[in-house]
């Protein structure tokens, strides 16, 4: 599974998925600190890796429709700090089901995840 973590994206969080094997890179070590939401979707859409974020503007259907990028996963944590991060990423890794978010947007919560597919299925698990 190939990832992105944009520039808000905890590096604790990187680190994590690094760890479970996932192949994943930083906004900021390739030099995309200050790459605009729109690059960072033709980016990813060209490597073939799903966004994974912290924020909220990745979570417009109306900016980034689906079909339009290969995955956006949106963490809607609270409190937003690192180790809430870990708490809610840990079962997801552990589960196993970032392969169910490819060119889906994923709205992650700590009591829930909501998977809005391109076929206009929405399923929460």
């Amino acid at each position: 599974m190939r990832l992105f973590a944009d520039h808000c994206f905890f590096q604790c969080g990187v680190d994590l998925l690094q760890k479970a094997g996932y192949d994943i890179i930083k906004a900021k070590n390739i030099g995309m600190q200050q790459a605009s939401d729109g690059e960072i979707t033709s980016f990813c859409r060209k490597e073939n890796r799903i966004i994974v974020t912290l924020d909220n503007d990745f979570g417009s259907l109306y900016r980034f429709p689906l079909g339009t990028h290969k995955g956006i996963v949106l963490f809607k944590i609270n409190p937003f700090m690192p180790l809430t991060l870990l708490a809610v990423l840990r079962p997801l890794i552990e589960r196993n089901v970032f392969g169910l978010f490819k060119d889906a947007l994923v709205i992650v919560k700590r009591d829930k995840i909501t998977i809005i597919r391109p076929s206009g299925i929405t399923e929460t698990i």
